[in-house]
């Protein structure tokens, strides 16, 4: 049990049969009133007892639980629908069915609608009368009930002040799914679970979410991220890409890729090679042993990319007549719009005898991409050296 978890002192019961509900419900009622000295918050009832159905009793327990007690009761051992029985049919308790060690219900167990969960209950080793060390070994849902019994007071001294329902909750969302085998029509396949965290924190699904995304270029960005692991290993992982519903996402990586613990921390992810102007979504997923959790889509847009110099390089001329040439290069715009001239004459400083000619093509644009140009020139001299 953790550190922090309240023992409830609590009369003890054993009482089966519909002759002695007066009873039981006196004992129930004796709860709630001013002669129990005990706290009546923070409360668990286990009852592990069981008879014919009974509405009075029923109602004893809503009385209970409305007054913010959780009680538990076992499902019955009469192999037969636990809606027919009482405790175990009241709509306001936690119904507990029984399982053996090989994960399937218990011969005896009752099954059905009314039961909420199943936990341990065949060769439960206990303390017993006789001595302070006598030992006992027994079968029943009278023993599966103490078990989740147990992990609601451990969540409840955790999380002080929570309701029935968080309680029920709780045990519910934990709880093994799809584990027992050879249950019966309409009957849950929820077994206990409570996280083994040594006297820590419950374990719950992770929290994940954009804190900011910062230094954004024409093709990069980087998104920083909040994380509770929920006190357990957390794996994360991140997804993005221009499209908003991330059926063609990218996976990009987070750093750390797994946290623990239960206190708020921050990962980052740095993406590149992103496309300019560009809208891109992201989104961050957190798994760890309780859930697996897909934060709010966030997006931003990638800049404009700089404008740089444009680069020009010659390439030989070629089509060289007695009057006739032409002017060939390679050119690349600087991410702006370029138009691109040849400049050709006898002078090789071009300063006199000069003329300046559009090449084909006269407009480039983009900052990658590098274009073949070429000017056909015509009315040269012959026999003259051009530059």
């Amino acid at each position: 049990m953790a550190k922090n978890a309240k023992l409830v002192p609590v009369r003890l019961l054993d009482c089966t049969g519909s002759g002695r509900y007066s009873n039981v419900i006196a004992a129930l009622d004796w709860i709630l009133s001013p002669e129990n000295p005990n706290p009546k918050t923070q409360a668990v009832l286990n009852l592990s007892i069981g008879g014919p159905g009974s509405a009075a009793l029923n109602t004893a327990i809503l009385r209970l639980t409305n007054a913010g007690i959780t009680v538990v009761a076992a499902a019955g051992n009469e192999a037969t629908d636990a809606c027919t029985r009482s405790p175990a049919g009241a709509p306001s308790a936690i119904t507990v069915g029984a399982t053996t060690l090989l994960d399937v219900p218990a011969s005896y167990s009752n099954q059905g609608k009314c039961v909420d969960i199943f936990a341990p209950g065949s060769g439960i080793l206990s303390s017993w009368i006789g001595a302070p060390d006598a030992t006992y070994t027994a079968n029943g849902t009278s023993m599966a009930s103490p078990h989740v019994a147990g992990a609601a007071a451990i969540y409840l001294g955790l999380n002080p002040g929570a309701s029935v329902s968080q309680v029920a909750q709780y045990l519910d969302a934990e709880s093994t799914k799809g584990a027992i085998t050879s249950l019966k029509a309409e009957t849950v396949n929820k077994l206990l679970y409570i996280s083994p965290t040594d006297g820590g924190a419950p374990i719950v699904p992770p929290v994940v979410a954009q804190r900011s995304v910062t230094n954004i270029t024409h093709q990069s960005a980087d998104i920083l991220i909040d994380v509770n692991p929920g006190f357990a290993p957390t794996t994360l992982s991140f997804e993005y890409g221009p499209d908003s519903t991330f059926t063609t996402s990218k996976t990009a990586t987070i750093v750390p890729g797994m946290v623990d613990g239960g206190a708020p921390t921050t990962a980052s992810v740095a993406l590149s090679s992103l496309s300019p102007e560009t809208i891109y979504h992201f989104r961050i997923i957190g798994v760890n042993e309780s859930g697996r959790v897909v934060s709010n889509s966030g997006s931003f847009t990638t800049l404009t990319p700089p404008v740089t110099l444009p680069i020009a390089r010659i390439a030989p001329a070629t089509n060289i007549t007695a009057y006739s040439v032409t002017l060939n290069g390679v050119a690349q715009a600087g991410n702006a719009p370029t138009k691109v001239t040849f400049i050709y004459g006898t002078d090789p400083e071009f300063k006199i005898n000069t003329k300046t000619v559009a090449a084909s093509p006269f407009d480039i644009s983009g900052g990658t991409n590098f274009f073949n140009v070429s000017s056909n020139i015509s009315f040269i001299d012959g026999g003259k050296k051009y530059y």
